[in-house]
């Protein structure tokens, strides 16, 4: 299988973005943040949106 495209647990964005697990669920509830929902309390982001996201909300 190639050309997977990387997925993200919402832990693992809040790694990426140094904050905590409850500032990430806050962009998502937002919308800031797309998302997907697996489940009732499952979200997963793929690596286009976190870049997306990026790039919105640069200073």
């Amino acid at each position: 299988m190639k050309n997977l495209i990387p997925i993200y647990t919402l832990e693992e964005v809040a790694q990426v973005f140094k904050v905590s697990l409850r500032t990430v669920y806050r962009w998502v509830e937002s919308g800031q943040l797309k998302s997907s929902r697996l489940g009732h309390k499952t979200y997963r982001v793929f690596e286009k949106d976190i870049l997306e996201f990026m790039n919105k909300n640069r200073t």
